[in-house]
C-alpha cells in the first residue's frame, strides 16, 4: 500500500456528476493535472509517462482554472508545479 499525498486539490476543485443513475465526485481535469504535476517527481518509472499525458492534455485546460488552483497550493506544492514547468521548457 502507498500513502496518497497531495489529495487535498483534487477534493477541493471538483465537480458532481450523475453517471448511469449514480452520483459521483470527480476532480475538474485542471486539478487533475495539478496533482500529476506535484507528484511527478515520486512516480518513478511512471513519471516520463505522466509528464507526457501532462503536455497532451495542456491545451484543452483553462488558464484561469489552473492559475486559480496553482494559487491554493501550500508553499512547496507551489515550488513543485514551477519545477515541473522550468524542467519541461
Amino acid at each position: 500500500a502507498q500513502a496518497l499525498r497531495h489529495m487535498r486539490v483534487l477534493k477541493i476543485f471538483s465537480i458532481d456528476l450523475n453517471v448511469f443513475g449514480m452520483d459521483i465526485t470527480v476532480p475538474v481535469p485542471e486539478a487533475y493535472v495539478i496533482h500529476k504535476i506535484i507528484i511527478n517527481d515520486q512516480r518513478g518509472k511512471k513519471s516520463e509517462k505522466d509528464r507526457q499525458a501532462i503536455e497532451r492534455l495542456m491545451p484543452y485546460l483553462s488558464k484561469d482554472k489552473l492559475e486559480e488552483i496553482t494559487y491554493s497550493l501550500s508553499k512547496s506544492e507551489r515550488k513543485a508545479v514551477d519545477r515541473f514547468f522550468v524542467e519541461s521548457i
